[in-house]
């Protein structure tokens, strides 16, 4: 690989950096690419210092230890035996173990959610249940709903798509 001649020697760069100024400031205020500087750095031994710490509260994005996934509430709460590697636990798990006095939700068992709605982690909504039990709640919720729908006229058999449709009103 050819090197193109810089505009600049090792010691420009330290002198630069060591008053303070980042990588990008460098490569601005030597009117290159950071990537070239950053090269640079790479080639001649140049040690750059860490980042700031972003983590938790210095983190600008840091919306109060709440986060979201997939519908669940997840809270921050790394001392609870139920909380993941990154220190997140359910919000729902966290209210049924208080609502039935538990430290942790036992392997095998789950909390279940009885009117459907994620986000409503209220203590009268949640139940905890063995897998099993909950597996068979919402196949038998399944098998009633259809139930209903059929007996209301809501759907029914469409013999040409070999499936069920709703009814048009």
């Amino acid at each position: 690989m050819i090197e193109l001649p810089r505009p600049y020697s090792r010691s420009d760069l330290v002198a630069l950096y060591e008053q303070g100024l980042s990588v990008r400031a460098v490569a601005k205020r030597l009117g290159v690419s950071h990537p070239m500087v950053r090269y640079d750095f790479q080639r001649w031994g140049i040690t750059q210092r860490k980042g700031k710490q972003q983590s938790g509260k210095a983190n600008p994005n840091w919306r109060g230890g709440v986060i979201f996934r997939r519908g669940w509430k997840l809270i921050q709460n790394p001392s609870h035996p139920n909380s993941t590697k990154t220190g997140y636990v359910a919000e729902h798990t966290v209210v049924a173990c208080a609502k039935y006095n538990l430290t942790a939700i036992p392997k095998g068992k789950c909390v279940h959610h009885i009117n459907l709605i994620k986000a409503d982690n209220s203590p009268a909504n949640l139940s905890v249940l063995t897998n099993r039990q909950h597996k068979v709640a919402h196949e038998h919720l399944a098998r009633l709903a259809v139930e209903l729908l059929l007996k209301t006229g809501k759907v029914r058999w469409n013999e040409a798509i070999l499936n069920y449709e709703p009814t048009v009103d």
